[in-house]
């Protein structure tokens, strides 16, 4: 109900809702695979509408269905050639076509789209039921933190089951396109985490069942061809494995004119591991898992890498697109496949992307560098450091320790019996560094040849052998251009995939690139920054948010920046938030400090903090703030900084 509305709509609307209630009808509308409807009391499905444009109004609405929308913006989108006056009127045209073709099936009377106020419609949510909303509540529960092997298992084939091809294929606007390859990709990552789970169990034929359901969805994704070639070999069929390779090498010669990559060849040939073989796992773990105790951490997928099917590859499981970083990946995978470094530590700013870019580095480094394994082992709830050892104990998968073996000791012993080098990525470990974290690192550094460890942290670790290597902000352009010279810009890329993630039908044109580009400049380059601002993009243009941050100044600025996902980390959740993460590690000096340095507005030199701060100390305060992270050094001409 809606304040200020008149008796009679006030009346009219409270029946309506009377009415749902009494009602068993619900409409039933099928997204993946194309546009079905079908009303739950009667046996008609509608498939057809008058015009492409109905059912992709009908398509839009479905898609969010909690979602007031903009008549003036639904309009402008479906009808974007037309004058304002014609695309409205083309809209009042399809939503009378829709409602007597939907209310007409169902035979209910039940209003199915609804007005809000005289400016907004919004899809019914109480009387649909579409196959998005089911795959994402299947997705959710299988996620769930405690969630058994078995209750995991059981979501994500649920799951499988609601997503029947592509998302509304045949469509080919904006947001169509970045949600069919959002539900795509969490599709395939739904499959990989069933074949894990299969592979635990020693179900290797239902392993090879989910194996294929990844090639059919994608016959191109050679990671995907390469897990059913090695599924095949694993149970024996040696044919099957040679018919799904020569498959895929009759493809990538049509379309690319390219041969098999050495991953697939490697699938093919390889030394593999006998059936009913678990992943190498510490032998203390195995039956663990096997039997269920020992649930997989959430959020967490476990797979066979795609070139060693021995190892485990561990990381979070990451839906959204990643953007830049190219030399800093290939630099990291250089120094991590050489081994001559075994502990490197990504330093930046909160928010500049460091965990991002240590994950994206993981699953790209080469199986030979990591046969071990690969774990990721989040610390950002730790406040002790004694706590280190038990995280990373139960990210690799090992029970409790007995009373007469410490934790490290119980990570030592298996880290020794793995089949080859293992990296631990470890993360957020900027408020254990000055209470001893470090030096339990260095400890199983010393003591554990074959690991190396990749972690993230807003300040180094500061012992012997570390590699430190700081995390920049994203290049953000520093004169006007056309919207295409400024996508070859990650941070614009950035905001655009955000934005549209937002909003689907988010454009990025002329008319919107110059404050676009304004605004990531302004944020500069921070990723976490350009994300939140992105966000807003659902009820602001990029041309209002830059002028709300800078018509209001930065307290405003801080409040507009927050996220209203319910997934993120309170840490992230604000732009406030991330500073403030780093200024309660500091002691109370350096906060003081810290707050003086707000007078300046961009940069300022060595003598400008000491004379306003009035500190014989500031050269070493200014040093410390660097090593947190909370600020940038860069030399001027004259050599000085």
């Amino acid at each position: 109900m809606y304040e200020g509305d008149p008796p009679l709509r006030r009346n009219r609307r409270e029946s309506f809702l009377t009415m749902i209630l009494q009602t068993q009808t619900l409409w039933d509308i099928q997204l993946f695979g194309g546009l079905r409807v079908s009303a739950r009391n009667r046996s008609e499905i509608i498939t057809r509408f008058r015009s492409q444009r109905y059912a992709a109004l009908l398509s839009y609405l479905a898609l969010y269905p909690n979602r007031q929308h903009s008549r003036e913006e639904l309009a402008d989108m479906l009808w974007p050639e037309a004058d304002p006056t014609a695309a409205r009127t083309n809209l009042r045209t399809a939503l009378a076509s829709l409602r007597r073709q939907l209310e007409g099936h169902a035979a209910t009377g039940v209003e199915v789209i609804q007005a809000v106020g005289r400016t907004h419609l919004q899809i019914v949510p109480e009387v649909i039921c579409t196959d998005v909303q089911q795959f994402e509540k299947a997705l959710l529960r299988a996620r769930q933190p405690d969630i058994t092997p078995d209750a995991m298992e059981a979501a994500l084939r649920e799951a499988i089951r609601h997503y029947r091809g592509p998302l509304l294929p045949g469509s080919y606007e904006p947001w169509a396109l970045a949600e069919r390859d959002r539900y795509a990709e969490a599709y395939q990552s739904a499959l990989l985490n069933l074949l894990d789970s299969q592979e635990r169990q020693g179900d290797l034929r239902g392993a090879c069942e989910t194996a294929l359901l990844a090639v059919a969805a994608d016959p191109l994704r050679e990671e995907a061809r390469a897990l059913i070639i090695r599924q095949y070999r694993r149970i024996g069929d040696e044919a099957a494995a040679q018919r799904q390779f020569e498959e895929i090498e009759r493809l990538l010669k049509e379309q690319f004119d390219v041969l098999p990559s050495r991953m697939l060849v490697s699938a093919l040939n390889d030394t593999i591991s006998p059936p009913n073989a678990l992943p190498s796992l510490p032998s203390q773990g195995k039956s663990e898992i096997a039997k269920g105790k020992v649930a997989a951490p959430d959020r967490f997928r476990t797979v066979p890498d795609s070139e060693s099917s021995a190892r485990i590859v561990q990381l979070p499981m990451v839906l959204s697109r990643f953007f830049g970083r190219e030399s800093e990946v290939s630099r990291l995978c250089d120094l991590l496949q050489g081994g001559a470094t075994r502990l490197i530590t990504l330093t930046g700013t909160g928010g500049s992307g460091k965990t991002r870019l240590a994950i994206e580095t993981a699953k790209r480094l080469s199986a030979d560098a990591f046969s071990g394994g690969i774990w990721f082992v989040s610390l950002a709830d730790l406040r002790s450091a004694e706590r280190v050892p038990e995280a990373i104990t139960q990210a690799l998968g090992l029970p409790a320790s007995a009373p007469q073996s410490s934790p490290q000791e119980q990570i030592i012993s298996a880290i020794a019996g793995f089949s080859g080098p293992v990296l631990l990525v470890l993360d957020n470990l900027e408020q254990l560094v000055e209470i001893g974290a470090p030096l339990q690192l260095k400890t199983l550094l010393e003591r554990v040849p074959a690991l190396t460890i990749l972690a993230t942290s807003r300040q180094s670790l500061g012992i012997e052998g570390e590699q430190e290597i700081s995390v920049d902000p994203l290049p953000v352009p520093t004169l006007a251009g056309s919207p295409d010279r400024l996508m070859d810009f990650p941070s614009i890329q950035l905001f655009v995939n955000r934005a549209q993630a937002a909003r689907p039908d988010f454009p990025f044109n002329a008319r919107n690139a110059e404050a676009v580009a304004a605004l990531c400049a302004r944020l500069e380059g921070i990723p976490l920054a350009i994300e939140l601002a992105a966000a807003w993009s659902q009820t602001l243009a990029p041309v209002q948010i830059l002028q709300k941050m800078e018509s209001s100044g930065e307290a405003f600025s801080f409040e507009l920046l927050a996220s209203r996902r319910r997934d993120i980390a309170p840490r992230h959740a604000t732009l406030r938030n991330a500073i403030t993460w780093s200024y309660e590690l500091l002691a109370p000096d350096a906060q003081h400090f810290f707050a003086i340095l707000s007078v300046f507005r961009g940069g300022w030199t060595l003598e400008a903090a000491e004379f306003v701060s009035n500190e014989p100390a500031a050269a070493l305060l200014l040093a410390e703030l660097q090593e947190r992270s909370l600020l940038l050094s860069q030399e001027q001409e004259d050599g000085t900084m």
